[in-house]
């Protein structure tokens, strides 16, 4: 399974490394000690709206083609006849069932592909994509996914994904768009992003200042995360 960003499985990795780094652990001792030092990140304007399925990175648009492709005749005119008006409206006419469904699926925003996909084309998707509809699903709402991070003493003791209306009284927000986020596990300066406002904190710059080397290592085990990002902007 690919670390897509933003995924769990890129949050899950990132807490690993994050807690395997000496120079965090050196450079964050005391955060949150006398103080609520746990984060909520807001990741904007996830481009759900302007990208389709077949804008995905080739290894998932790909491994869905590869996939229905090889669907049985019948079973792929069954699922085109049947299929939602959000994905009807787009199939094509031709002769070959697979191909037609294929093109209205790669032609498909991903913030309709709820609506346009039934549970049973569902399963002829490969497992990563399945997998990555049902977070995007589940987690993303009006664009915007929220992360919850529990830092405590130098360890990040917990990193989740958070559902719409699961809130927590943390002692810091950090929100900021997509590419602002895609930039720092690319390599790009957290305390620039912050201080240039490029992301918006909510909670003591003075504390964060206090801790700037470790936010720094934040970002660096950002970096050294492998990842891959879902969406190209």
């Amino acid at each position: 399974m690919t670390n897509w960003f933003p995924s769990e499985e890129w949050l899950g990795a990132y807490r690993t490394n994050l807690n395997r780094s000496d120079r965090y652990r050196q450079e964050s001792e005391g955060w949150g000690v006398d103080f609520d030092g746990r984060f909520v990140f807001e990741i904007r304007r996830l481009p759900v709206e302007e990208t389709t399925l077949g804008e995905f990175p080739d290894e998932l648009s790909g491994a869905l083609a590869e996939s229905v492709s090889t669907l049985p005749e019948e079973y792929a005119a069954t699922l085109v006849e049947d299929a939602p008006e959000t994905l009807g409206e787009r199939i094509a006419d031709g002769d070959d069932d697979r191909e037609r469904l294929l093109g209205a699926l790669l032609a498909t925003p991903v913030v309709e592909l709820s609506n346009a996909v039934r549970p049973s084309l569902r399963e002829a998707f490969p497992e990563d994509l399945a997998n990555l509809l049902d977070q995007l699903e589940r987690y993303v709402e009006d664009g915007t996914v929220r992360v919850h991070l529990d830092l405590y003493d130098g360890n990040c003791r917990e990193a989740e994904v958070l559902e719409p209306g699961g809130e927590r009284d943390v002692g810091f927000v950090l929100r900021g768009d997509y590419p602002e986020w895609k930039a720092l596990t690319e390599g790009a300066d957290v305390m620039e992003a912050v201080l240039s406002e490029n992301l918006d904190l909510d909670g003591s710059v003075t504390t964060i200042m206090n801790y700037a080397d470790a936010a720094d290592e934040m970002g660096v085990v950002a970096n050294r995360t492998d990842s891959d990002p879902l969406f190209a902007t």
